[in-house]
């Protein structure tokens, strides 16, 4: 079970990984930042298509998973608590490379984006000055998408355990009669 879980885990979130930091190397956060100062700022429609890629991505990956698990375990199939589980450690694995990603991002990319977020909040009136200020640190917003990735990943492993519980379709070998 790990090396099947862990290699989907992997897959999913390295391919996560790979789209968070194409999108985010694409995003002009000045011209963002200026576009605020006089109304609200627009993303580009390739930026928004490949920053939410991410999630099918990561629910494909966690049926394909579960999927592998149960005929890796045919005849006798699995659980609903084994494929839950299992869902479980490739969604865990894959918000922690989401995780790993907007923390690399944030820090070594383009550390001015998130003063600019605040900024850009600030100046639509979103936020007043000082408010929520904690959420703008690389840590924290990057543990927010953790949690969002790992909460999705848990309802898509809840969805896959009833899916993919009980028996496969496969018989078991039966000796010939002579």
């Amino acid at each position: 079970m790990i090396s099947s879980v862990r290699k989907y885990g992997l897959w999913g979130g390295a391919a996560a990984c790979i789209l968070i930091l194409a999108t985010s190397s694409t995003i002009d956060w000045q011209a963002l930042q200026a576009a605020a100062a006089g109304g609200e700022p627009e993303f580009t429609t390739r930026d928004v298509v490949l920053g939410i890629l991410r999630y099918p991505l990561i629910i494909v990956t966690i049926i394909l998973g579960v999927r592998a698990l149960r005929r890796e375990r045919a005849p006798r199939g699995i659980s609903f608590g084994e494929a839950f589980k299992a869902g479980a450690i490739i969604s865990a694995i894959a918000a922690g490379f989401v995780m790993l990603a907007h923390i690399i991002y944030y820090s070594a990319v383009a550390p001015e984006s998130l003063d600019i977020m605040y900024s850009m909040g600030v100046a639509t009136g979103e936020l007043q000055d000082g408010e929520l200020r904690w959420f703008f640190h690389p840590l924290v917003h990057s543990l927010f998408y953790f949690f969002e990735t790992f909460v999705l990943g848990l309802f898509v492993s809840l969805i896959s355990g009833l899916l993919f519980r009980g028996r496969t379709n496969a018989k078991p070998a039966t000796p010939a009669t002579t």
